[in-house]
């Protein structure tokens, strides 16, 4: 994981984990702690992160709707 946008999106989700202890989280928490580091980051990049993440076995990503809208469930795997 060489990607500097993975290894970002991957300590944000470790923070969220540490800090709310919850493993199940949405692609917009993800996307609201990435604003305040890197808010120039676009979803796709997220999107693309997680999926990296996801093969590397770091987590399991499922897509919903919610609203109308697709997000992403972010189950982290330990």
């Amino acid at each position: 994981m060489k990607n500097i946008t993975v290894d970002l999106v991957n300590d944000v989700i470790e923070t969220i984990y540490k800090l709310k202890r919850q493993e199940v989280m949405t692609s917009e928490e993800i996307q609201e702690f990435l604003r305040r580091a890197r808010p120039d980051i676009t979803e796709a990049e997220i999107r693309k992160a997680l999926m990296v993440l996801e093969l590397y076995g770091r987590i399991h990503v499922r897509k919903l709707v919610k609203g109308g809208k697709e997000i992403y469930q972010v189950v982290k795997r330990h």
